[in-house]
């Protein structure tokens, strides 16, 4: 008897067991908010950057050179001299003088020698980007706003946090003896 019974709830069972396993209901999607707090940080960095800009923007026309801006930001300029340009690219070994000023020309630290710019972490990237664009053996002068140089944190010593930047650059490649 108690074989029966069981037969009879498998044949009772087994089309409900199917007909549950093969019918899926798909997943609902799940909503995504956008919290007021990034939103918030999104209106503020876009401030910043407007106010950088315009301050950037103040300081160059108070220069007696041209400058050329950047798709990303940095604007950069340079002597031009009658001989041909050459640039780095991935397969140059270029070496990076470095003076980081502030707006009013002073220097935040010593001018220094970089080797290996293009992998030096500590290099903001506005310089790293435009040094593309700058001729090897050419003295440049660029400048960039905080979002392509340390950020909302400085750079830990002495450049304070949001704050734009004027650097003083010169390019050579390894091989070259030439300093600026």
């Amino acid at each position: 008897m108690p074989r029966r019974i069981a037969k009879r709830l498998l044949i009772a069972w087994a089309p409900l067991l199917i007909i549950a396993c093969t019918h899926q209901e798909a997943r609902k999607p799940m909503n995504q908010s956008v919290s007021s707090k990034t939103e918030d940080s999104v209106v503020k960095n876009r401030a910043q950057l407007a106010l950088e800009t315009e301050v950037l923007e103040n300081w160059l026309t108070q220069q007696n050179i041209p400058f050329t801006q950047t798709p990303y930001g940095v604007w950069y300029s340079y002597t031009n001299v009658d001989k041909p340009y050459k640039y780095i690219d991935s397969t140059s070994s270029p070496v990076l003088y470095l003076n980081l000023l502030k707006l009013d020309g002073t220097s935040y630290y010593e001018g220094k020698r970089i080797d290996n710019p293009l992998s030096n972490q500590s290099i903001p990237t506005g310089i790293l980007r435009v040094m593309q664009e700058i001729p090897i053996g050419i003295e440049a002068t660029v400048a960039m706003p905080s979002l392509v140089a340390y950020g909302a944190t400085g750079d830990g010593l002495l450049i304070p946090p949001n704050t734009p930047l004027i650097a003083r650059i010169f390019i050579t490649l390894r091989s070259q003896k030439n300093n600026p």
